[in-house]
């Protein structure tokens, strides 16, 4: 399934940029930046939205600093031709979990937080193991943000 290309103007361009620095910058700020209305800006925003260039906003924390749960980068291996059907199914089996389709040494990447080692191992074992296209994973740890 090919997807439809998406034009971009100059504006969408940059609220996206705006958006990536600073997820919580008000519509009135980012129009008063481009001189252009804050109706502009919330309609271009749910045209993005609504087209899949942006997928939403989330809040990233510091699992360590909060002292609840791990961050860890889990690498997996797919049967052949299979890797865009496992990464849509990964998606639905956990909140937090984001799913990368790479190409290299792994067919996916998925970067995740848990509350803790048996969270992971539960999600390893129990939802991604079940994935009968799954052949092969690997998990390393973050041990510290910069």
């Amino acid at each position: 399934m090919e997807e439809e290309e998406v034009k971009l103007d100059e504006i969408d361009l940059k609220i996206i940029e705006i958006l990536q620095n600073n997820a919580r910058t008000s519509f009135r700020e980012i129009a008063k930046m481009l001189k252009i209305s804050p109706q502009t800006v919330s309609n271009r925003v749910a045209r993005l939205i609504k087209e899949g260039i942006i997928l939403g906003f989330i809040t990233i924390t510091d699992p360590m600093k909060l002292k609840r749960g791990i961050l860890a980068f889990i690498e997996v291996n797919v049967k052949p031709g299979q890797s865009e059907r496992v990464a849509r199914e990964i998606t639905n089996l956990k909140d937090g979990v984001i799913v990368f389709e790479t190409i290299g040494t792994h067919d996916l990447i998925l970067y995740g937080f848990f509350k803790d080692h048996k969270d992971l191992a539960n999600f390893v074992n129990n939802q991604l193991g079940k994935i009968k296209e799954v052949d092969k994973v690997s998990i390393d740890f973050c041990l510290k943000k910069y």
